[in-house]
């Protein structure tokens, strides 16, 4: 697209196995749209009326995946993209999890506290499972009442996404 969308977006990457899940949005043209894909991968599939893409087992990467939208007065736009399927840039989490912490599917971090200081993984997807995640507060001089911060220590964000059905 026009502008381009930053090549660490979400739409780029998936992870082997868990359903990838997007919806376009669409700037212009006269509603209603009626969406379609061509050249995608098995198993990807489109809403032609709300344009939700799904992928519910990605195993191999994707590229020029055609996106087509038609508005009510046959007015068309096109754009093309790629999918990595990888489980390189990936953090999970899981509140229940005990154990050795890496952040890796089988091995999760278990609270947000733990992806706070991860240096070199602003651009990570991370993954939460279903559970209740407290925000950390960090108050560095009490009189200014500055409550909760996700930026503690630098912290860096990251892309926080809800495990897929969870």
């Amino acid at each position: 697209g026009s502008p381009a969308i930053n090549s660490n977006h979400r739409i780029f990457r998936a992870y082997p196995g868990i359903k990838y899940n997007i919806r376009p949005a669409v700037i212009g043209g006269m509603y209603p749209y009626r969406f379609s894909l061509s050249n995608a991968p098995t198993g990807m599939t489109i809403d032609a009326n709300t344009g939700i893409i799904q992928w519910l087992n990605p195993q191999i990467s994707a590229s020029s995946i055609r996106l087509t939208v038609t508005d009510a007065e046959s007015n068309t736009a096109t754009t093309t993209w790629s999918i990595n399927v990888t489980t390189n840039g990936f953090i999970f989490v899981d509140a229940s999890y005990t154990g050795t912490k890496t952040g890796s599917i089988t091995q999760p971090y278990n609270s947000i506290e733990d992806i706070l200081n991860l240096n070199g993984h602003e651009s990570d997807i991370v993954y939460f499972r279903s559970g209740t995640y407290s925000i950390p507060v960090y108050q560095p001089i009490y009189y200014l009442n500055i409550g909760c911060t996700l930026s503690y220590n630098n912290g860096k964000p990251h892309i926080w996404l809800s495990y897929p059905d969870e």
